[in-house]
């Protein structure tokens, strides 16, 4: 399977950290918010990237490679989400909580296709 869905799912959780991030900048750090803008752009470099489905080897090897980078995205996003947690007020915790899910989510949904690939391509061997 392609790894669209993770993408899509990890870019919408850094763009509600990004939008957390210009509502009261004075109370985020810039190295926070510019590491959210840089794996937002990640991600929708990512997403534009079109692989040509198949079973073949090298169609395998690099989808198991941009779920490994989109899981890797995930748990850094989470993590941010954490520290914008702690610097913002309470009133935004429901926001975060829906990008900390999401982030959550993407892995999740980044290693089902790393599972799935990875078992294709023994097959393939």
């Amino acid at each position: 399977w392609p790894p669209l869905a993770p993408s899509t799912t990890a870019l919408f959780s850094a763009s509600i950290l990004d939008e957390i991030c210009k509502i009261d900048p004075n109370k985020i750090t810039n190295s926070i918010h510019h590491r959210v803008r840089e794996l937002n752009l990640k991600l929708k470099k990512i997403k534009s990237q079109k692989l040509k489905i198949s079973k073949s080897k090298k169609y395998l090897e690099k989808s198991i490679e941009r779920s490994l980078l989109i899981r890797e995205i995930s748990k850094e996003l989470q993590e941010l989400a954490l520290k914008i947690s702690k610097l913002h007020d309470k009133v935004i915790m429901p926001d975060i909580k829906n990008a900390v899910s999401l982030a959550n989510a993407a892995g999740k949904s980044a290693l089902e296709n790393i599972k799935i690939n990875k078992s294709m391509l023994a097959k393939l061997k």
